[in-house]
């Protein structure tokens, strides 16, 4: 049981190291969250992760701009864009306009990415979610 004890910081190392690697390689956790291992690989920080938000109804598309109050919630889901995640914000926004016109509300999650030698900037969407209205 002593022999445990003294290697039980490195097992919790190894474990916080592969849960982090499980996340970020297969569930979008940004890599430098999480145990932080690939900070040092990688500008993919959740800062560099952008939401774009629309209301959709019959032949419109337009794009909702979160309250200042929810900001933490869209830190944490750029951050962390789970299914789960991007549902809950998803309800949230819908009571927020309760338009009966609206047919759905959609979250895409776009993440920056810089090239090499020249770090020009430029986006692509890795993630969407679309919560369609009772409604329909």
């Amino acid at each position: 049981m002593n022999r445990l004890f003294q290697y039980l910081p490195s097992l919790l190392l190894i474990a916080i190291a592969i849960n982090q690697l499980i996340l970020a390689n297969f569930f979008n956790l940004s890599p430098w969250l999480g145990g932080g291992y690939g900070m040092f690989s990688t500008s993919d920080v959740g800062s560099n992760r952008h939401l774009h938000i629309y209301a959709r109804s019959e032949g419109i598309m337009e794009e909702i701009i979160l309250p200042s109050e929810m900001n933490y919630l869209a830190l944490r889901i750029e951050s962390f864009p789970t299914e789960n995640n991007l549902k809950f914000l998803a309800n949230k926004i819908a009571r927020l306009e309760a338009d009966s016109s609206i047919d759905s509300i959609e979250i895409q999650v776009w993440k920056s990415y810089f090239k090499p030698y020249t770090l020009e900037p430029s986006s692509n969407m890795f993630l969407t979610y679309e919560l369609k209205s009772n409604s329909n």
